[in-house]
């Protein structure tokens, strides 16, 4: 189970640094669309001063060439923002969920290890009860074996219980990977294949 954990963290870390490390080029890509469209408009604006024969002309195809890119840069920032909610962020908060899902093995685990520590004293002490021997300074008595008993009976209660709520958590776990999270990045994918041809179909159209 931990080590299930642990590679599904290792992959989703891996998943996380790709996607938003592609989302944040489109942010930047985005960003420099809209610097060249002003820049192009303004271009447009400085050739119609001229007053030179063809500036209106020219003029004209640096601000419809300008206004495509500055549509396009607002495009694309919109879907940027859209992809960091319904992508990144959400695989930001899986990497919490499995720490969370560690943080429970590490209970369970510590609940494990207490339930043993108090299983072995029982033992000693019960031992120690019917063969009359002394432990430290004092004899053993039944009412010292009874709590240890009671002490071992309530950590495998607990250990029981945090292992029932692990194994709960660990199928609904496997449950939203098999398909929240194929829905989440097939949709990522998707809308990157999508915004390749919208990019070229754009292109196609300034040119």
């Amino acid at each position: 189970m931990g080590l299930y954990i642990k590679e599904l963290e290792d992959q989703l870390f891996e998943v996380h640094k790709f996607v938003e490390r592609m989302v944040l080029r489109r942010r930047d890509f985005g960003s420099s669309l809209g610097e060249l469209g002003l820049t192009l408009i303004t271009m447009g604006t400085h050739e119609e001063k001229t007053g030179e024969e063809e500036a209106a002309t020219t003029s004209k195809s640096f601000h419809d060439l300008g206004s495509c890119c500055d549509h396009l840069a607002i495009n694309i920032q919109e879907q940027v923002k859209d992809e960091m909610e319904k992508t990144v962020f959400v695989l930001e908060e899986w990497l919490r969920i499995m720490e969370g899902a560690k943080e429970a093995l590490r209970v369970h685990g510590a609940t494990v290890a207490q339930s043993l520590a108090f299983m072995s004293d029982y033992e000693k002490k019960d031992r120690a009860l019917k063969q009359g021997v002394p432990q430290g300074k004092a004899n053993i008595t039944e009412s010292d074996v009874n709590e240890a008993r009671r002490k071992v009976e309530e950590s495998k209660q607990r250990a029981e219980l945090l292992g029932q709520r692990l194994r709960e958590e660990m199928m609904r776990l496997k449950r939203m990977k098999a398909v929240e999270l194929r829905t989440l990045l097939f949709r990522f994918v998707e809308i990157q294949i999508k915004n390749g041809f919208v990019v070229e179909e754009e292109t196609e159209i300034g040119g």
